[in-house]
């Protein structure tokens, strides 16, 4: 006789899939709801335990998230990122396609509710958020360009900024733009960068070599990070301009020299060879600028890092003079 075919795998994915469409998409107390249920009519079916604290981790976080939007924003992206954390110690992939999904869900929502609040909401930054970050984590790296581009405009040396602005540029394709918007903002302060985010592979590469190079000092790696990234071809040159701010230059590097000069700091050290870096490639302008010696400049790269200045020096245009 011909064995009648059990439906019980048929039940079983149903209620599976509604369990996992309600995850997906927010809808978290009946994601619970619908996971215990599975768990209780089918004990010996998929290990659903792992999924079911995730929703309530979430639920949880919802439901404690402040009403004020200055504060609430801030407080989800941080919900997000411990949610993240949890994925991976339940042995999940935070890039699965299942997290990916729910993760759009996530940050289109949060837009819907600045845009539901604040409809007439002019500001590219709320919360130390920026508008654009949201975007990009909502997956439209092309409407996060124009906000970021006027958070920059806002906050001029907002490093975290520059950088969402390279994550969005490097989705859309661009990478030389995008490689233009990091240099940036790792000359304002690399370690305001938001690492745990940034989407060039390379750079997150050349940043993990550092760590071991730099006895993991995370502040430490990300100090020395754009002047390695110079050195290996990864930055461009950047061309700077007597009217276009190589006296700002100048001063900065100044600044930093006058501040190690009264206390020696690694950090600083870093930032200082990087700066080396910027006027040396400029040296040809510095004709105009009376109180910088490109000699001092050089000498101070050499005495900081001698290794990665002789890797430097191979790049650099020849330019004997010495300016005064």
């Amino acid at each position: 006789p011909t064995r009648q075919l059990s439906l019980f795998s048929q039940d079983d994915m149903i209620l599976m899939n509604q369990a996992l469409h309600a995850f997906k998409s927010l809808q978290l107390e009946q994601a619970v709801e619908l996971f215990q249920k599975y768990r209780k009519t089918f004990p010996r079916g998929h290990d659903v335990a792992a999924k079911t604290a995730l929703a309530e981790f979430l639920l949880k976080g919802l439901q404690e998230a402040p009403n004020d939007l200055a504060e609430r924003v801030p407080y989800l992206c941080r919900l997000w990122d411990r949610f993240e954390d949890c994925v991976q110690s339940n042995s999940m992939n935070p890039h699965d396609r299942l997290i990916s999904e729910q993760k759009k869900a996530f940050f289109r929502g949060m837009l819907k509710e600045i845009e539901q609040t604040s409809p007439a909401c002019t500001v590219s930054i709320i919360g130390g958020i920026p508008l654009g970050y949201l975007f990009l984590e909502a997956e439209q790296h092309e409407q996060a360009i124009p906000h970021l581009q006027g958070a920059i405009a806002e906050a001029p040396h907002n490093a975290s900024v520059y950088g969402y602005l390279g994550d969005a540029y490097w989705l859309r394709g661009n990478s030389k733009t995008a490689r233009q918007c990091y240099r940036e903002g790792c000359s304002i302060d690399p370690s305001a960068i938001d690492w745990q985010h940034l989407k060039d592979d390379e750079l997150i590469a050349l940043r993990q070599e550092l760590l071991l190079l730099y006895d993991f000092d995370p502040e430490l790696a990300s100090g020395w990070l754009p002047s390695h990234a110079r050195v290996n071809g990864l930055f461009e040159r950047k061309t700077v301009r007597i009217h276009e701010g190589l006296k700002e230059q100048v001063d900065e590097y100044l600044a930093l020299r006058k501040s190690l000069e009264k206390k020696t700091d690694p950090v600083k050290l870093a930032r200082l060879f990087f700066r080396g870096i910027i006027l040396c490639e400029n040296e040809e302008g510095l004709r105009l600028v009376k109180k910088i010696d490109p000699i001092d400049v050089r000498r101070r790269m050499k005495q900081a890092n001698p290794e990665l200045f002789a890797d430097f020096l191979p790049i650099l245009p020849a330019s004997p003079a010495r300016f005064h």
